[in-house]
């Protein structure tokens, strides 16, 4: 099992560093879709375990095209569509002709859009940034190693758990490391890059602090939901590691935290 998470790790972060910096913005676009789209497979995954059956047709459909959006135009339009999305789930559970199930069924397709597809897709919409390919690479490091931060120290110094019934293995010593290195390599990165403009370091500080914490709590989102399905892993795709949502559970979090910190600052002038 080891071996195999190494193996993963040698193929695939080179491949997607590569993509990220030296692909232009459709290529990264693409690489994104691709993996939302085996993401929302494995959310309804989750939920067929539980003898609940979501719009599986519905919920890829929405993703794609929440994610199209963000690559076309911005997040504003992408949740003007997810209007109407939600209001194609609602008419299609009508149609199935049956109430059971209806509530259930309606709201964890949608939710699945806006979880995986819109909160994913923000990846997008910071690769079009100005230097976004290196906004992207640094988020991606800032996220790999606070996880694998958290996973040694917690299990070398940790005692007190965060959240023993959704995560056994997740301390807080663990998640307080995670976080003190999150954050170090975002600031310190944050100025080796172009693209971040912020001025203050309390503020690149402060933004490293907010994306390790939402990357964690991302962490533990997923794994409320894998606990609830009765599963250790959301897929199989990626030997020794899970699925995608297990690899991606910290960014779909992160993600859209540091875009709207990035926009907010921008706006406030800091």
């Amino acid at each position: 099992m080891f071996l195999w998470r190494v193996i993963v790790i040698i193929i695939w972060v080179p491949v997607i560093l590569f993509i990220t910096v030296y692909g232009d913005t459709l290529h990264f676009a693409l690489m994104t879709i691709a993996f939302i789209t085996f993401g929302i497979i494995e959310y309804t995954d989750l939920f067929k375990a539980k003898g609940k059956i979501p719009n599986v047709y519905v919920a890829i459909l929405g993703s794609m095209t929440i994610s199209i959006l963000m690559y076309l135009y911005d997040s504003t339009i992408a949740l003007y569509i997810l209007v109407f999305i939600f209001l194609a789930s609602l008419v299609w559970g009508i149609l199935r002709g049956r109430t059971s199930g209806y509530i259930f069924v309606t709201s964890v397709t949608l939710n699945g859009i806006f979880y995986v597809g819109f909160l994913l897709g923000h990846l997008i919409l910071i690769r079009k940034m100005v230097g976004g390919q290196w906004i992207v690479t640094l988020l991606f490091l800032t996220i790999w190693i606070l996880d694998v931060a958290c996973y040694l120290m917690g299990k070398g110094f940790g005692r007190k758990k965060i959240a023993p019934e959704i995560s056994p293995q997740k301390t807080r010593e663990g998640a307080i490391s995670g976080i003190v290195i999150g954050t170090a390599i975002f600031t310190l990165g944050s100025y080796l890059i172009p693209g971040i403009e912020i001025k203050s370091l309390v503020v690149r500080v402060i933004i490293g602090i907010i994306i390790s914490v939402a990357g964690i709590l991302g962490d533990l989102v997923e794994s409320a939901m894998k606990r609830d399905a009765g599963v250790k892993d959301s897929g199989k795709i990626l030997p020794g590691h899970g699925g995608v949502l297990d690899r991606f559970d910290s960014m779909i979090f992160a993600a859209p935290t540091l875009y709207y910190l990035l926009m907010l600052f921008e706006w406030l002038g800091c």
